[in-house]
């Protein structure tokens, strides 16, 4: 019991007051406030049904013939869609009612706005689509779909639309704050200058202008440091970007502000992505969810916005790129003190692709229920990094929980070397510290462990399922790679399983290494 005590001090220490205060305000509002959504109110303005815009990024094919696929799980629903269906999570059911559907390619107008029309029919019944989070989406989506088909006829739809983004303004997600506030700005920005509201535009810009300066690191990175979100935020960034350069209601100062956060993105962006057009999968990142980095400089250009040149630097993240590898490393934090929840515990954790193939890499992520599979998918032994003694250096626990924190310090870079300690295990009297070095054909790992050989530790080093490994002593084979480690105690080849997205898993193999004091894995190619 005070251990349990102990960890939930630990991890609501670090919130914000104001996070604090809206979990209470929303906790006691619910108590009283009946009123699900409000769908008929008089719109203010005519609806800006013709905003001349740039095409949409189209969205990954999620539906067919009545047929929806998310997180790789299927459901064929018969007539009738149930909106609250949560046989396969709640994430599953949040990306139903999100209709991210509506903008790929081979939905037509007609069964767009069918889905639409039922959805608002059903409304009152809904228990997961009127939160906060959904209804950003939604309204996003919804506004897309009108505006590539020019839906001017539908003061059922409008009045739903509008509604919903009053219920959102009231509504706005302060005791989250992250990703989440920064969805809501945008939602009210962009429902703003649909409905040429400038109430609604006025919050939205204000949410933006506040988010944006504070959760842009100065490289361009997103500060929960998932480079998956981070695209999913560009990709919302750049829809308003779009808007904004094609509307009367906003200042051109607003307007080149936006831009200028949406270059930055881009060139962090563009630093981590693989030569192979994949992002590092660390921090709640996998395939099939936001749009590609491929896709996000397509629909820039179309806007007239090319990246700049971004050297990594305050997101804790290094890219080393050579010819034979890419060389993914984490020198950083876990993320934002007050909202780490899509943190994991990797730090000194690093991926690498070897003639632009994935070899070494992160274990990923399958699902975001709470169960045991989440809290293993987030530990320090799914990452290519260290553990101590059965410690995690990073206390992750729940879904999207996080206590103890390791924080890194004495960052040293030099040519073709990093060094860098974290405190994650300083409360058991041991510091860490890891050294990347790097040559054209080789790199090195070094760890040391400070002040205490007292203790059993564990590095790992996970493989991609496809990789054939193979050891003799303290030489592992791993395609084209060759390992050979010193100071091990002990050297394990052992299987694992791979998210190679939601719900997917496949069998691959890790390298386990038992050490005390000091380990040196040498990498040659």
């Amino acid at each position: 019991m005070v251990d349990k005590i102990a960890r939930y001090w630990r991890t609501i220490k670090y919130l914000k007051p104001i996070q604090l205060r809206y979990q209470f305000y929303f906790r006691f509002r619910k108590l009283f406030d009946k009123k699900k959504v409000l769908f008929t109110h008089d719109l203010p303005h005519p609806v800006n049904y013709q905003i001349e815009h740039a095409d949409w990024i189209p969205t990954y094919e999620t539906y067919q013939n009545g047929e929806f696929r998310f997180l790789n799980k299927t459901k064929s629903f018969d007539g009738t869609i149930d909106w609250n269906f949560k046989d396969f999570g709640m994430l599953w059911a949040y990306n139903l009612n999100y209709f991210e559907y509506l903008l790929q390619p081979s939905i037509s107008r007609e069964t767009g706005l069918k889905y639409i029309n039922h959805f608002i029919e059903n409304i009152e019944s809904n228990t997961v689509g009127l939160d906060p989070y959904p209804i950003s989406l939604r309204t996003i989506n919804w506004i897309k779909f009108c505006l590539k088909f020019e839906v001017q006829d539908s003061s059922f739809l409008y009045k739903s639309l509008y509604g919903q983004l009053l219920r959102l303004k009231e509504n706005i997600e302060y005791h989250i704050l992250g990703n989440h506030l920064l969805e809501n700005g945008c939602a009210l920005f962009i429902g703003g200058i649909y409905f040429q509201d400038q109430n609604l535009l006025k919050r939205g810009k204000k949410i933006l202008q506040e988010q944006l300066n504070e959760q842009i690191l100065s490289d361009g990175g997103h500060y929960e440091r998932s480079p998956m979100y981070h695209q999913i935020l560009l990709s919302r960034l750049l829809d308003c970007y779009n808007l904004a350069k094609h509307t009367k209601l906003l200042e051109p100062q607003f307007t080149a502000f936006l831009k200028g956060k949406v270059k930055l993105m881009l060139g962090w962006l563009y630093s981590v992505t693989f030569r192979d057009g994949t992002i590092p999968k660390v921090n709640d990142a996998a395939d099939g969810i936001a749009p590609s980095t491929k896709d996000l400089r397509m629909y820039a250009r179309r806007l007239g916005i090319e990246q700049q040149e971004t050297e990594l630097g305050e997101s804790g993240y290094v890219q080393v790129k050579a010819e034979k590898f890419e060389w993914f490393i984490d020198v950083g934090n876990v993320g934002p003190d007050y909202i780490p929840g899509h943190a994991h515990s990797d730090t000194f954790s690093f991926i690498l692709h070897v003639h632009d193939k994935p070899v070494i890499v992160d274990t990923g992520i399958s699902t975001y229920e709470e169960c045991d599979r989440r809290v293993e998918e987030r530990s320090t032994a799914a990452h290519n990094t260290v553990k101590i003694n059965e410690i995690e250096q990073t206390e992750v626990w729940k879904s999207f929980r996080v206590g103890r924190r390791a924080k890194v310090t004495n960052v040293q870079m030099q040519s073709h070397c990093i060094t860098a300690w974290h405190n994650g295990y300083e409360h058991i009297g041991v510091i860490h510290e890891r050294t990347f070095k790097w040559q054209s054909d080789s790199l090195t790992i070094e760890d040391e462990l400070k002040r205490s050989d007292k203790f059993i530790s564990k590095a790992y080093i996970h493989f991609h399922p496809r990789v054939n490994v193979s050891h003799q002593d303290d030489t592992i084979i791993a395609d084209d790679i060759t390992i050979l480690i010193e100071g091990a105690e002990k050297v394990e080849i052992k299987s694992y399983k791979y998210a190679a997205g939601f719900n997917q898993l496949q069998p691959a193999r890790v390298l386990e290494l038992t050490f005390r004091q000091s380990l040196k894995t040498r990498i040659i190619i």
